[in-house]
């Protein structure tokens, strides 16, 4: 009789325990499934952050490319457009009025020459205009400002469009009308944008 009751206490104890070992990975499991499911969902959540910022990112990637694109179109246009202006400029000085052209040729001689004794190159064009009493006329503006007044016609035209070249012994002055009109383009391009572009934002 007291050796039953031993072993039925035995047994009792063994199922006591093999209870509480099942509770216990029972409840092992269920935090091991609470956690895997926490940093399954933190894992989750990284990624759609990380996803979302990547498409932020990318997004204000291709805004910032859209508006690059925007602006150099709009300063391609303007160029265009600055371009055109000078272009026109130069194909009005090129035909110039007789008078206004006589104007503008004593003024490049008159503030260029240095010692009244230069040769000078003009295109073939030209030519009828010097020997035909022009040259004279340069000649006498200069005596009037003090110099000798002896300027010589070479008899080589010059090789550009329109214009005059003083050939001094140690210089020559540039008197090619697009080379002083790309000069007046590099001083003052920035004041011409800002009148063809006055009611848009600067060039």
């Amino acid at each position: 009789m007291a050796q039953s009751t031993i072993i039925s206490r035995i047994l009792d104890k063994a199922n006591e325990d093999a209870a509480n070992i099942k509770n216990d990975s029972k409840e092992k499991a269920q935090e091991l499934k609470k956690t895997i499911q926490r940093k399954s969902d933190e894992q989750i959540s990284q990624m759609e952050n990380d996803f979302d910022r990547k498409m932020q990112d990318l997004e204000e990637r291709s805004e910032l490319i859209f508006h690059l694109e925007a602006r150099k179109n709009r300063l391609l246009k303007k160029r265009e457009l600055i371009d055109r202006a000078f272009a026109q400029a130069k194909e009005a000085m090129n035909h110039l009025p007789e008078k206004d052209w006589s104007v503008l040729i004593a003024e490049i001689v008159a503030s260029s020459s240095r010692t009244g004794n230069e040769t000078i190159k003009v295109p073939e064009k030209d030519y009828e205009k010097y020997q035909s009493g022009f040259l004279s006329t340069l000649n006498k503006g200069l005596k009037v400002n003090g110099l000798p007044g002896k300027l010589t016609l070479d008899s080589d035209p010059a090789e550009f469009e329109a214009g005059i070249l003083l050939e001094g012994d140690h210089y020559d002055i540039n008197g090619d009308f697009e080379v002083l009109l790309q000069q007046v383009r590099d001083k003052y391009e920035r004041e011409v944008a800002a009148i063809l572009f006055e009611d848009r934002d600067e060039a």
